[in-house]
């Protein structure tokens, strides 16, 4: 009978990378508005937002957003 055993788990890099990602999803969320419109909205991300304007207002919209409570 086996009494005692020693069990190795390596994540694959791929696995790393994609809790990584939810992580930082994760957090991003606790920063959540709900703005005018009554639509929930993340802080935005300039990588994810083509043009500047777009990205001002989109930071404008955010701003102006109400915090969730938690």
């Amino acid at each position: 009978m086996l009494a005692d055993a020693k069990i190795i788990i390596r994540p694959t890099e791929s696995f790393c990378i994609e809790q990584i990602k939810t992580n930082v999803h994760e957090s991003r969320l606790e920063e959540a508005v709900i703005t005018e419109d009554d639509t929930v909205m993340i802080e935005p991300d300039r990588k994810q937002i083509r043009g500047f304007v777009d990205f001002e207002r989109a930071k404008a919209k955010y701003a102006g957003g109400k915090r969730i409570k938690h």
